[in-house]
């Protein structure tokens, strides 16, 4: 193997390239230098937006799962797709350790690159929630009540002040130091109001905006503290909202039908009963493109649930190998 070092002058990028093979490894360090949250913005709201020359293709299920719990205490997900427009097709294998989404030629292939999925990951997960944000969030200044202060908090938080006119934010998590070094993190770094909250409740009542990034599997979210015309983003695995907020919900919105009707709190309400498939609105990207309405009155309760679609982990680690190469970057839809 030999590490390229083409760029700055006295700086030794880390991508290493397998001699023989040509195939490209991408570090996660290179990943965040590559790929800044502006891009990843820009990205996922270009790909929700404009309709696709060639359809992506996506198997179902949507995620296999290789459960390794009983014997080594692990479980293995793989997902994959295939992006004609872009010429590639891409792995995500993913789970406790190690994260990569592996690159292939859709014609012959043959392995591209291994791109370091952490950074990655993190930066698509925010910028999807931050993008229906921009959308969707009622009119005025962004008052966010955000519960989870873990690795997703951080890009979210960064997201959101690029897209929207964020002007608050109050965290609650399970843990007082989380929620304590991340809000005092975040007011030095975003320059507005960050508090640290002792409850739920707290960081959620009066919030325009509420956002849900925990791995919670028991409801967090109470019907009673949504105020009229706020907009929630789910964006956890598990429940994490009470089952009668969806009594309360004027539209669901989700990124793919395929993925969230199988976990996260759609598939809780659908086990529960408080909401069948046709309570369903839209997929985001029919907002986007106009095929359905977005938000129509400013008192509408509009629930977003964007559980991640692995064309835009594809789409994202795609942009990052090309620019990795000097290769002039495409947009999304191409």
């Amino acid at each position: 193997m030999c590490v390229t070092s083409a760029g700055d002058r006295g700086h030794t990028r880390s991508i290493i390239v397998m001699e023989r093979s040509g195939i490209l490894y991408v570090d996660q360090a290179e990943v965040r230098r590559l790929l800044p949250p502006e891009d990843a913005l820009a990205l996922v709201e270009a790909d929700f937006a404009e309709s696709k020359s060639e359809t992506p293709v996506v198997p179902k299920p949507r995620i296999l799962r290789v459960d390794l719990q009983a014997k080594f205490g692990q479980v293995l997900l793989i997902k994959s797709c295939a992006l004609p427009a872009r010429g590639v097709a891409g792995v995500r294998i993913f789970g406790s350790g190690d994260r990569f989404i592996v690159l292939l030629d859709i014609h012959t292939l043959q392995t591209l690159a291994w791109v370091d999925d952490h950074w990655l990951y993190q930066l698509r997960t925010a910028a999807e929630g931050a993008v229906a944000a921009k959308r969707l969030a009622p009119p005025g200044p962004v008052v966010l009540g955000l519960v989870g202060a873990g690795v997703l908090a951080r890009p979210l938080l960064k997201s959101l002040a690029l897209a929207t006119s964020l002007s608050e934010v109050r965290i609650a998590s399970r843990t007082t130091a989380s929620r304590v070094a991340l809000a005092e993190a975040m007011q030095q770094e975003l320059r507005l109001p960050v508090r640290a909250v002792e409850s739920v409740e707290q960081a959620v009542r009066g919030a325009s905006v509420v956002a849900t990034l925990t791995t919670a599997n028991a409801p967090l979210v109470e019907s009673k503290w949504i105020e009229p015309g706020t907009l929630i983003l789910s964006m956890g695995n598990g429940q994490e909202l009470a089952p009668d907020i969806f009594r309360r919900i004027s539209k669901v919105i989700v990124d793919d039908w395929e993925t969230c009707r199988a976990m996260g709190d759609i598939a809780a309400a659908l086990r529960a009963g408080t909401m069948v498939e046709s309570d369903l609105h839209a997929e985001i990207s029919e907002v986007f493109q106009g095929k359905k309405a977005g938000r129509q009155r400013s008192d509408e309760v509009i629930l977003v649930v964007p559980q991640g679609m692995i064309t835009q982990d594809v789409l994202l680690a795609d942009h990052v190998y090309r620019k990795a190469l000097g290769i002039r970057p495409t947009p999304a839809s191409e």
